[in-house]
């Protein structure tokens, strides 16, 4: 990497095609082993701008197990996006196809201690990039918060549903359970709930966090399903069919 760096003078972009990898690699090792960068800026990937459907998908994607990840020595941000299932990462990927870092979507496995058992999953990185730098700031403070102009749309509710939800069934009912136990009761309630009114939507208790506070969810009841699951369309692929799986009321 020295010799075609500093002696060829390629750029970190011709580096990362030579080695089949990201800028973000590049840039990372470079400050690894102490190579002074040719110039301050020659890493940074040309800013982009979302789409408004884009950022829908983004947003979605964020009240679920969706991130604005910023790794080591990274001047900005990328969107990292998981599942169990392939299916549902190239649905969501397929909307920030061309910002996909060349790896692609990659399997992982995670130990969980809780349960004693490995999960493996897919995920995909996107590039890093100012448009998700920006989206960070507006997401994040000291943890993950709900922006208060956050409108949920149609589209911004299927990922999160797709990512986040399920169809509850306990004696004799059934109802659509959205998970959202990293958010506070107060960002919920401003946020979330008023435009679920329609729904009937409230929130249900979901357990205690590690720190002790009690996390909650919505629900949406038996009632109000079909509504819901109409608001936000069929479902788009095989894998979460059993999501749609909801009994005539």
């Amino acid at each position: 990497m020295y010799q075609k760096y500093k002696i060829e003078h390629l750029s970190q972009r011709q580096l990362a095609k030579y080695f089949h990898c990201s800028v973000d690699t590049i840039v990372r090792n470079l400050k690894d082993y102490n190579i002074i960068s040719n110039t301050n800026s020659d890493y940074v990937n040309p800013p982009i701008t979302l789409t408004p459907v884009q950022k829908e998908v983004l947003y979605g994607a964020l009240l679920g197990d969706g991130s604005l990840a910023k790794y080591k020595n990274s001047v900005n941000t990328c969107l990292s996006y998981g599942s169990k299932s392939r299916q549902h990462v190239e649905f969501v990927m397929r909307y920030f196809k061309q910002y996909i870092t060349q790896s692609g979507i990659r399997q992982r496995s995670v130990f969980d201690a809780r349960t004693n058992k490995t999960y493996t999953g897919f995920y995909f990185r996107t590039i890093n990039n100012t448009a998700f730098e920006q989206e960070r700031k507006h997401w994040y403070k000291n943890r993950k918060t709900i922006p208060l102009d956050l409108t949920l749309t149609p589209l911004v509710c299927l990922i999160w549903y797709i990512g986040d939800g399920c169809i509850c069934r306990a004696q004799r009912t059934e109802y659509i359970k959205l998970a959202t136990h990293c958010f506070s009761k107060c960002e919920q309630e401003q946020i979330l709930l008023p435009q679920l009114s329609h729904f009937n939507a409230h929130l249900i208790k979901a357990g205690v966090s590690k720190d002790g506070h009690q996390q909650y969810a919505i629900k949406i009841p038996r009632e109000k399903m079909r509504a819901f699951l109409d608001f936000i369309g069929p479902c788009p692929f095989e894998d979460s069919l059993y999501k749609w799986d909801a009994r005539n009321y």
